[in-house]
């Protein structure tokens, strides 16, 4: 995957929250947001965007981290300005739908289950790229579905209590 692939990107989230909140931002402004419908809101550029992010991701070079952020940055740019993108239908499939619901915990858990299987892995002489993000992001789900299921559904049910 290149001196700076996804291993490596999967671990500095920071820039990826930074382009995400500039992404917020912009598309908070109507001036902006005119821009962003102009150039994102077209039906196929999310899956010029996504194609781009998987491009980066494979490309051998180490200076892909910050355009992989930037594509994840326009993928959710051109899922958020036009609701009926092409990668929509994809979007709404029951297994990426049940991954949305946790979404919050994976990404609370993502990292610490990413250690735990690399180590684990690494100890059975198995530590392939693709075999980690594989077990990585199954186990990161069960960890997930399971702290939903069990403590936040507990603390979503008390929203009720204050909203009006």
């Amino acid at each position: 995957l290149g001196s700076y692939g996804l291993a490596e990107h999967s671990n500095a989230i920071a820039p990826s929250i930074c382009f995400g909140v500039v992404v917020a931002h912009l598309l908070d402004d109507e001036r902006w947001y005119r821009v962003a419908s102009f150039v994102f809101g077209r039906r196929f550029a999310s899956p010029i965007a996504f194609g781009s992010m998987i491009g980066f991701m494979l490309a051998p070079v180490p200076w892909a981290g910050i355009p992989i952020t930037i594509a994840m940055a326009c993928v959710v740019a051109s899922c958020v300005v036009n609701e009926e993108h092409a990668l929509a239908p994809v979007l709404r499939a029951k297994p990426l739908v049940a991954f949305g619901q946790v979404s919050y915990g994976v990404y609370l858990m993502h990292m610490l289950v990413v250690n735990v299987v690399e180590r684990a892995l690494s100890r059975a002489h198995l530590d392939l790229p693709v075999l980690v993000w594989l077990v990585a992001v199954a186990l990161t789900y069960v960890v997930a579905r399971l702290s939903f299921v069990h403590y936040e559904s507990r603390f979503l049910k008390l929203k009720e209590r204050f909203t009006r």
